[in-house]
């Protein structure tokens, strides 16, 4: 079984050894439940809050005018439901971060305006719903934690990938 890292709690004071800052540690233990620790703190997490996230692709699905095409994106977020709070987007480098997920698909959303911008001919909510559902496999391929930690990827990730389960979905 691959090593778990665990946070540990330390003691110690900080001193001066050569000119440079050195950590003397008198006591270290590994962290139990009684010390109240935000994990959160202690990992990667998007700039911006989940919920609000979230709230951006709702509201850009909720404004599309093709009720099917709404219908569609609205239903896949809802499926994806509360993993999409707190997913990352890859394992490592690519929004390997909780929320990461969500921040991408929003970052990729305000490329699809500006792009929408410059060509006003595209079919601003058909590439809006191409954005929202292009990764929402993500949440089947990776095996992720509440934390965003991606400990591996799924059976199904690893034999047929996000982006053909999400053509089959």
């Amino acid at each position: 079984a691959p090593a778990v890292a665990l946070p540990v709690r330390v003691r110690g004071a900080m001193q001066e050894y050569n000119g440079k800052a050195q950590l003397r540690v008198d006591k270290m233990r590994a962290v139990t439940d009684a010390d109240d620790i935000d994990m959160s703190a202690l990992t990667p997490v998007a700039p911006e809050p989940a919920d609000d996230m979230l709230g951006i692709l709702t509201a850009r699905a909720a404004s599309m005018k093709d009720e099917q095409l709404r219908a569609l994106v609205r239903k896949r977020l809802e499926e994806a439901g509360a993993p999409l709070l707190y997913y990352p987007a890859a394992s490592k480098l690519h929004h390997a971060e909780k929320s990461g997920l969500l921040h991408h698909v929003t970052t990729m959303l305000r490329v699809a305006d500006a792009v929408c911008q410059i060509y006003p001919d595209l079919d601003a909510d058909l590439l809006a719903a191409g954005v929202i559902l292009h990764d929402l496999c993500k949440l089947t391929e990776l095996a992720a934690d509440e934390l965003g930690m991606v400990s591996d990827y799924t059976r199904e990730g690893m034999l047929v990938g996000h982006l053909v389960m999400g053509v089959a979905e």
